[in-house]
């Protein structure tokens, strides 16, 4: 099943490619801006929702969903700010599960490089299964270089709770502008790799509710150690019409380096496995002049 997923994508990105060069559909010049509200000063508001909330590859046992309302405000320079609030519908009790508040700066240099930087803020529900509940804030840097085939990205970001990790990720994708750029396709290949401060957190927090005896230690071994985490195969779809503004991205993660976790009587090497998610996302925006 894992093995026709990855196929399945994989084959989607390569026919789109395919069609599109054949059957001659509109693909506009990397000078058209991809998004019309790039440089203008707008409120935005809507709702996402995600089917699981998987972080680097790596999710709890159970199914954790988000339906998240949000509402932002962007300036024509690029400064934003954004408020997200998830409620996880769990069948047991469903309860708001994170609040963040988010800010940054985008900007294109040229007509070719684009950059940004963010901070965000998360609270979590006290009993939050989230993988990265014991997350504090966290900030990053990216930089997007607009080729005529492939368009890759480096991400650089720090996470700050108990003790902060470093994730890095690269990104390959390219970005087909259908329909006087109102339908966007973007299939993308992304790699992952950072520290597992966050991971050793959570694994010490679901054995602390079983076992209130257990030592508060580290029990990911070398969890502050930069290592690959995962490989993401996406296929993002936008389609915008007016002021509004809606986004399909199916996502498939496959996680690399399993853990090895050191429980008092011996160490036991992690079982991970792939992961399929959904993320639906509807927006309206409405220019501020």
């Amino acid at each position: 099943m894992n093995k026709w997923l990855v196929s399945t994508l994989v084959a989607m990105c390569f026919c789109v490619t395919a069609h599109g060069q054949r059957d001659g559909l509109v693909f506009l010049e990397q000078q058209y801006k991809e998004d019309p509200y790039d440089e203008l000063t707008f409120f935005s508001c809507g709702a996402n929702y995600l089917t699981n909330n998987v972080y680097l590859g790596r999710k709890d046992s159970l199914a954790l969903p988000y339906l998240s309302p949000f509402i932002g405000y962007q300036l024509a320079n690029g400064v934003y700010i954004k408020g997200t609030a998830s409620y996880a519908p769990t069948r047991k009790n469903g309860h708001f599960d994170l609040f963040t508040l988010a800010a940054g700066y985008d900007r294109n240099f040229g007509k070719k490089v684009t950059a940004g930087v963010s901070v965000e803020k998360y609270i979590y529900h006290k009993n939050s299964p989230g993988i990265r509940a014991s997350l504090k804030q966290s900030a990053e840097l990216y930089v997007l270089y607009k080729g005529n085939l492939l368009e890759p990205t480096l991400n650089v970001g720090l996470n700050m709770g108990k003790s902060s990790d470093y994730i890095v990720g690269f990104t390959l994708d390219h970005n087909f502008r259908l329909l006087d750029n109102t339908f966007n396709f973007l299939p993308s290949v992304t790699v992952n790799a950072g520290s597992q401060h966050y991971y050793d957190d959570y694994f010490l927090t679901r054995i602390l509710k079983k076992d209130k005896t257990f030592p508060t230690r580290e029990i990911v071994t070398n969890a502050g150690q930069l290592k690959p985490l995962d490989v993401e195969i996406a296929a993002r779809t936008t389609f915008r019409t007016k002021e509004w503004f809606f986004t399909l991205v199916p996502t498939y993660a496959i996680p690399l380096s399993p853990a090895s976790i050191k429980l008092p009587t011996r160490t036991v090497k992690e079982h991970l496995s792939s992961s399929f998610y959904v993320e639906l996302d509807i927006c309206y925006r409405h220019e501020r002049k």
